[in-house]
């Protein structure tokens, strides 16, 4: 202290002198202080833009990290959903097989880690897929309507299907949840907004997919439920410090992930929740948010919290049809502390330097001038960025003093600044092997494709050139830079170029791979070319053009020779072609030599065409049951050089895709020296018998009206379905009531029509695996496998509504069930079908009069509701009736008879067609012919119930005469002279 004192006192007496010393020195010492204040103001300034350059790099590759991980994850769930939707589309995946379709669905959840569940929901509200539950462990789910509308989750077997039941959702319709309804609407993939798994308790996203057939027809939507769990990882995993935090909000607010460890719902009456962002615990995340937009748009936006400095980045991610933003909170001790203290460092430095500067100056004029100019030289050098070290010479005074401080100085001020350099240094380092590595792959794909003889070429949607490969820049004999960026039209003659631009055209109009044969210059081309979707997302013209014209001579060559051997071949053709089965003569080398008229018949090719082609493109044979293989005789002869004869199974698909059963024997043609020339096949067409064994057998097990079932069928399935497996069975049988009727008024044409209406109604109200059969002739029987009691009544309650609501002409349909069910493995299958078979016609006997009365209140109903002008006339005629009973003393109940027969009369007449009552008497004879059957019809009728059956007679006989010229019997009648009136 006693120094400084000293020094500050010597400092004042020496600012009152007016002497050289201090001329010399005051302006060295304003010289020295702006040097080294300049200096100081320029490294700091320096470090901090230099730090935050870097730091804000640092943010902008921690987003595009984060968006090229949602990208990839969003475009797995489509591309999931897609193969689900092409695999159906070409109809390989079936959902008709329980079996095969869980099996499909949990083979691909297992291959997707990150996907909680995938499944599809079809039209009639079924739902079936495959899930990850919480533990870990797949389940299958199926809802249709064995569930009932719920969904029944499965455990599943090692091969996928499912086999023990263990979870139950009730009442769940796919159709109107929002990722069904959402795809649906939009007709085309799409992404739902993000929730909480309600297994998982996570941030889920749904990926949706309709599926249409080629009528536009909705089949179906498919759906991947993607968790987001691994967007916390990926956030997790960013290079942020250990004080700063990454998280992802929807365009809700709702918090979808984090980097630290936070949770990511709530749970509000038991249901889970998104957290809103703005709830977190996190200061760092409300800060953020609290954010006013615009500080977005600044350098680096920041904030303080507990007095400590935080910069912030934000970034949306809209794709996908997703509108998420992303933040990364970097605190600024973390990524800048080192270089914050090198400043600070700095500044200390450089204020201690010039301290000691201001109290060293005093003592520059009591030294020589050499030591000063020295110093003022490596001040300079260094403000130029370049350290020049003083010698000392030993000094022990101020001179040496403020030398070494001054080369400590530069030396410290010299090394932050290459520290800054040494880390620009490395991230340049970086981006150079990066994009040596692009380069070094651009060069392997150049090569690949210069190696390759055939023309390569990409362009753009301008049609000009983007790319050439070597071939077609020495075709042009241009350079390549004289190639890119021209059209075709710029680079050579009109005539080829228009034909090149035309063909580059159709790619473009028809999007899809194009290939042909072009002659130019007399040389022959085989020229491929298909669309390339490009960067900017359009799409060019991608092509592969290769010289065939050595082939196409080689092929023109074997065309003559094939000339020179016409007139032998032809004699064996004329011999064949007389031949009533089918002849192929083929070469050792596999191709076809000889077709003769009825091969090429069966095989639907010409025989010109047919000539030289391996036989096995014209002979396509295969199993008539897919999924297997049928033995070719013709390979066997060439293999064992023997007689093979086809098997009993081979099915020939002809060119036009037509099929025949075929009988076929193949033999080796022998040359002179013993070896194998050829074989000679001769095969004939069996399609008519084979198609005529297979009605046979299908009428053996059909019947022939209904095509459900026959009674000997269904007695064979009653035994086989008889296993515990399938307990309980019902059994329903029914009794059409009103056939009779209707074969008796309208004909067996109409009671057909009748029965065939009965089995639609059965076939709607039953499942696919259920057995409906025509039992009799208005029998049918029902057997139901895993079908309870309560079922089996509501089955037979719907058919039995459903056929009461059948009418032909104006016969209304009705059928009497009755139903039993087996519920243990002892009871006898018989037994129940002979209960149900004795309820049904308890139950029959028990309607029957009610039955039969509703028939015949329907029948006369129904007649005059046809013709008002016939009601009128039956009334006319009972009135007449009742004044000529009275007339002639006759009993109540007789006359109650006879006004009854006058209504009835005419009730025939509602088995004809309407237009024939409304003519009147302008009859044909055929017409005339189909009136007079009524009293017939209307006879079969009252005979039919049992209230009438005393005025069927009257009614047969009302246009019968005294002398026998009436009809419908045209004799003498008795019962005439009672009930025929004139009327």
């Amino acid at each position: 202290m006693q120094r400084i004192f000293f020094v500050f006192i010597k400092t004042a007496k020496f600012l009152r002198v007016d002497s050289i010393r201090k001329k010399f020195t005051i302006p060295s010492l304003l010289q020295l202080i702006i040097t080294i204040g300049l200096i100081g103001f320029f490294l700091i300034q320096a470090g901090i833009n230099s730090s935050q350059l870097i730091f804000k790099e640092l943010q902008k590759q921690m987003l595009q990290q984060v968006r090229d991980q949602l990208s990839q994850r969003m475009e797995t769930a489509e591309h999931l959903n897609q193969m689900h939707s092409d695999l159906m589309q070409h109809g390989i995946l079936e959902l008709e097989s329980s079996v095969e379709r869980e099996r499909y669905f949990v083979s691909y959840i297992k291959s997707y880690p990150d996907v909680a569940m995938t499944f599809i929901g079809l039209p009639d509200g079924s739902f079936y897929g495959a899930r990850r539950t919480i533990g870990g462990e797949i389940q299958v789910v199926r809802n249709n309507s064995t569930t009932k509308g719920a969904s029944w989750y499965y455990r599943i077997a090692s091969a996928g299907e499912g086999v023990e039941l263990v979870d139950q959702f009730p009442n769940f319709d796919p159709r109107i949840r929002p990722w069904y309804t959402k795809a649906v609407e939009v007709g085309a993939p799409v992404f739902s907004s993000v929730y909480s798994h309600f297994v998982f308790r996570e941030p889920t996203i749904t990926a949706s997919h309709p599926v249409y057939d080629q009528n536009h027809q909705l089949i179906g939507v498919f759906g991947v439920d993607y968790l987001l769990s691994w967007l916390g990882d990926t956030l997790g995993s960013l290079p942020i410090g250990p004080s700063g935090q990454v998280f992802v909000t929807d365009n809700t607010g709702m918090l979808i992930a984090t980097s630290f460890d936070s949770p990511s719902y709530k749970v509000v009456e038991g249901v889970s929740q998104l957290i809103p962002a703005k709830e977190s615990d996190s200061a760092l995340v409300q800060a953020s948010l609290n954010l006013h937009e615009n500080e977005y748009d600044k350098r680096l936006p920041r904030f303080t919290i507990d007095g400590k400095k935080y910069f912030v980045a934000m970034s949306s991610y809209q794709e996908h049809g997703v509108n998420w933003n992303v933040y990364v909170i970097s605190a600024e001790d973390d990524f800048l502390g080192g270089v914050k203290q090198a400043v600070i460092n700095t500044a200390i430095i450089l204020a201690a330097s010039l301290l000691i500067s201001v109290f060293l100056m005093f003592w520059i004029g009591l030294r020589v001038t050499k030591p000063i100019v020295a110093l003022s030289k490596a001040a300079d050098e260094l403000t130029r960025g370049r350290l020049m070290h003083i010698p000392e010479n030993g000094r022990e005074d101020e001179i040496g003093v403020l030398t070494r401080a001054f080369n400590e100085m530069g030396l410290r001020l010299t090394n932050i600044v290459v520290h800054l350099e040494e880390e620009v240094a490395t991230r340049t380092q970086e981006l150079k092997e990066r994009n040596e590595e692009l380069r070094t792959f651009n060069e392997l794909r150049e090569t690949f494709i210069d190696a390759d003889s055939s023309f390569v070429f990409l362009k753009d949607e301008y049609l000009k050139y983007v790319f050439v490969n070597k071939a077609l820049k020495e075709f042009f004999q241009l350079s390549y830079d004289d190639i890119i960026g021209h059209d075709d039209f710029e680079l050579a003659e009109e005539a080829f170029a228009k034909m090149c631009t035309n063909a580059d055209l159709d790619i473009l109009d028809q999007h899809r791979l194009i290939t042909t044969t072009t002659t130019w210059n007399n040389r022959f081309f085989r020229t491929t070319k298909f669309p390339v979707r490009m960067l900017n997302n359009t799409f060019g013209v991608g092509a592969y053009i290769t010289d065939i014209t050595e082939e196409y001579e080689l092929e023109r060559s074997r065309e003559r020779i094939l000339e020179t051997l016409a007139y032998e071949r032809n004699k064996y053709l004329q011999t064949l072609m007389s031949i009533g089965d089918g002849v192929m003569v083929i070469d050792r080398n596999e191709n076809i030599e000889i077709l003769n008229m009825v091969a090429c018949r069966l095989t639907g090719w010409q025989l010109d065409e047919a000539i030289g082609i391996n036989y096995k493109e014209v002979f396509n044979l295969s199993h008539e049951q897919k999924g297997f293989t049928v033995d070719d005789p013709i390979e066997k002869v060439f293999l064992t050089s023997k007689i093979h004869e086809l098997g009993n199974h081979a099915i020939l698909t002809s060119k036009n895709g037509t099929k025949y059963h075929l009988e076929d024997s193949a033999a080796p043609i022998m040359d002179d020296k013993g070896s194998l020339a050829g074989v000679v096949l001769v095969f004939r067409d069996v399609t008519e018998k084979k198609e005529q064994r297979k009605k046979i057998e299908y009428m053996s097990f059909h019947d022939s009206l209904t095509g459900l079932y026959n009674r000997r069928f269904f007695e064979e399935e009653l035994r086989r379905i008889d296993t515990e497996s399938n307990l309980p069975i019902s059994i329903i049988m029914g009794d059409v009531n009103s056939l009779k009727l209707t074969n008796d008024i309208f004909g067996h044409a109409f009671g057909d029509i009748l029965l065939e209406r009965i089995t639609e109604v059965m076939q709607g109200a039953c499942r696919s695996d259920d057995i409906i059969a025509r039992w009799g002739g208005d029998e049918f029987v029902l057997l139901l496998p895993r079908t309870s009691s309560e079922e089996a009544e509501r089955i037979a309650g719907r058919i039995k509504k459903d056929v009461s609501e059948q009418r032909i002409r104006a016969v209304k349909g009705s059928i009497s069930l009755g139903y039993d069910t087996k519920t243990h493995p002892t009871e006898d299958i018989v037994r129940v079908l002979s209960s149900a078979e004795a309820k049904m016609y308890t139950t029959k006997s028990l309607e029957r009069d009610d039955t039969l009365s509703h028939e015949l209140e329907n029948l006369i109903n129904a007649f005059f509701e046809k013709s008002k002008q016939e009601e009128e006339h039956a009334i006319r005629v009972s009135r007449l009736c009742q004044k000529l009973g009275k007339a002639l003393n006759l009993s109540k109940s007789s006359i109650q008879m006879l006004m009854e027969a006058g209504r009835l009369h005419d009730i025939g007449k509602i088995a004809l067609e309407p237009g024939l009552l409304k003519k009147g008497h302008h009859l044909s004879t055929k017409e005339w012919n189909e009136i007079n059957q009524h009293p017939v019809i209307g006879y079969r009728i009252l005979n039919s119930f049992d209230n009438t059956l005393e005025l069927a007679e009257a009614v047969l006989s009302h246009h019968e005469n005294w002398d026998g010229s009436g009809y419908p019997k045209g004799r003498e009648n008795p019962a005439a002279r009672s009930y025929h009136i004139d009327c």
